[in-house]
């Protein structure tokens, strides 16, 4: 949310059960720069995060995960695909698993 510019405000977060998914260990690596802190501190078992969104970055419970790895000899690029597809697999898992919005009439 951070990264993307999103302000959510605080009646929001009481009313709505808001997620998010960052593409590191939240409890490690979050907030900005996660995957760069993560290749320079040789943290290369990552995973995605999806979690409830609270008033501070990256907190809240921890829904789901996503594993994936980090290459250390890789581009940072080829690194940070790695994990936006690892966020990627994980928004599919999660939106597949809801129940539709509404039925068809």
């Amino acid at each position: 949310l951070f990264r993307a510019g999103l302000i959510i405000s605080g009646n929001t977060l009481e009313r709505c059960h808001v997620r998010n998914i960052h593409c590191a260990d939240i409890h490690e690596f979050g907030g900005l720069a996660s995957i760069y802190r993560a290749l320079k501190a040789g943290a290369f078992h990552q995973k995605a995060t999806l979690h409830t969104v609270t008033n501070r970055i990256d907190d809240g419970d921890i829904l789901d995960v996503e594993p994936f790895d980090l290459d250390p000899e890789a581009s940072y690029v080829t690194n940070e695909t790695r994990a936006y597809e690892a966020g990627l697999k994980l928004l599919a898992r999660t939106l597949g698993s809801r129940p539709p919005l509404s039925t068809p009439s």
